[in-house]
């Protein structure tokens, strides 16, 4: 029931992202959930989940290749090994990952379309106001979302973006991986 959980989510989060991309708003949401199924669920789910999602906002935007699927999936391992190094911290410090989520996408989605299209990437100084104002913004939204997640995983009964990190927490100072 969790992994139906998940895919609906995803699916509401990439409806939203189409949405913000209909006004030319670059808005990860879609690697957000992903960051934030990371943190509550296994990596093959999440893993899952970014090739998923990433899938449906290439094919939705009608791109030529599937880079933004191939960058959301490179996230899932740069979002366990933040969680991982961040077991005593507040999840508003998740903001920081959150800002820098649309400059990895950036980069990332660029650097896969140089590599494997025949298309031309032109990159210029404008291009990267793009993801300077994604990330301020997504770093806010980031933490707001966990917390709704959280909200609603918690009254359906399912594990908590918070509660697993407090697992986590005790299983490291226990010294059970």
């Amino acid at each position: 029931m969790g992994g139906i959980f998940a895919l609906f989510a995803l699916l509401v989060l990439v409806c939203c992202e189409l949405w913000l991309g209909s006004w030319h708003l670059f808005l990860p949401l879609a690697a957000d959930a992903v960051f934030y199924f990371c943190g509550t669920r296994s990596w093959k789910t999440a893993l899952i989940l970014a090739a998923v999602g990433g899938a449906a906002l290439d094919l939705a935007f009608f791109r030529d290749g599937f880079f933004q699927a191939a960058a959301v999936v490179v996230t899932v391992p740069a979002a366990r090994l933040w969680i991982r190094s961040r077991l005593d911290n507040p999840v508003a410090l998740n903001a920081v990952y959150g800002f820098f989520l649309p400059w990895f996408l950036f980069v990332c989605g660029g650097m896969f379309q140089m590599i494997f299209s025949s298309a031309a990437v032109e990159w210029s100084w404008r291009m990267f106001s793009l993801p300077l104002f994604s990330g301020v913004l997504n770093g806010g939204v980031l933490v707001l979302l966990i917390l709704l997640l959280d909200r609603i995983s918690g009254a359906a009964g399912f594990d908590t973006f918070a509660g697993r990190s407090e697992q986590r927490r005790t299983n490291s100072e226990s010294g059970v991986e």
